[in-house]
């Protein structure tokens, strides 16, 4: 279990919002990494038929999947820089009081 960062709630795994105060525990920028990642994967579309257009001097579809490609590193790098730059959310939970390790 974990705590919440703003009121100290018991948390649930896998809620996105505190049951207590409302407040959002879901950090900034992971949204935009998946968005980054999508677009990653699907460049390849373009890349692939840029491969096989290339030979006939034809080099718009390889420009754009790069340029695809280079969008989602963007998008990636700058939803990772945003997470870490965030506050926690959450906090692990402390023991109970008197509670001793076995």
């Amino acid at each position: 279990m974990a705590d919440c960062a703003a009121c100290g709630a018991k948390l649930d795994e896998g809620v996105t919002r505190c049951p207590q105060c409302r407040a959002n525990l879901q950090r900034p920028g992971s949204l935009l990494q998946i968005g980054g990642w999508v677009l990653f994967f699907m460049s390849s579309i373009p890349i692939v038929v840029g491969v096989d257009t290339a030979e006939q001097r034809a080099y718009a579809p390889l420009a754009v999947g790069i340029a695809i490609l280079v969008a989602g590193v963007c998008m990636i790098l700058v939803g990772r820089a945003r997470t870490t730059a965030s506050p926690e959310t959450v906090r692990p939970s402390s023991p109970p009081a008197g509670a001793t390790s076995a």
